[in-house]
């Protein structure tokens, strides 16, 4: 996938660009310091991370610090837009959570957002 096409697309569907990316640790926060091959997309602690290398896409990677108990649908139909338009899937390694998810299947999507409620407000 080409940089400016991603960005041009998540553009068109209006989700938030932060300016700048900070990286403490393991962590990576959309805020203070600029990154040239990172950019992030997202709000209210939902974000998409895109690492790029010579205009073409390397990693997209996805974190929730959203931890409310509603279902943030907007994270939702934007996962499931990206995941149909670019044939994509979730894959979440941590150990506790281990699962794959099918983007272009919204009904997964949520599923696995109710999942990971379920088990990070009961251990």
């Amino acid at each position: 996938i080409k940089i400016n096409e991603i960005i041009e697309f998540l553009e068109e569907i209006g989700i938030n660009k932060y300016k700048k990316i900070f990286y403490l640790g393991a962590y990576v926060y959309p805020e203070e310091i600029k990154n040239q091959n990172t950019i992030a997309y997202g709000c209210l602690g939902d974000t998409i991370f895109i690492e790029h290398k010579d205009d073409i896409v390397e990693n997209i990677w996805f974190v929730s610090n959203n931890r409310d108990t509603k279902l943030n649908t907007e994270i939702v139909n934007l996962l499931n837009q990206i995941g149909s338009k670019y044939n994509l899937l979730l894959v979440d390694n941590y150990p506790v959570t281990e699962k794959i998810v099918d983007l272009k299947i919204i009904d997964e999507i949520e599923s696995y957002f109710k999942r990971n409620k379920e088990i990070l407000f009961t251990n």
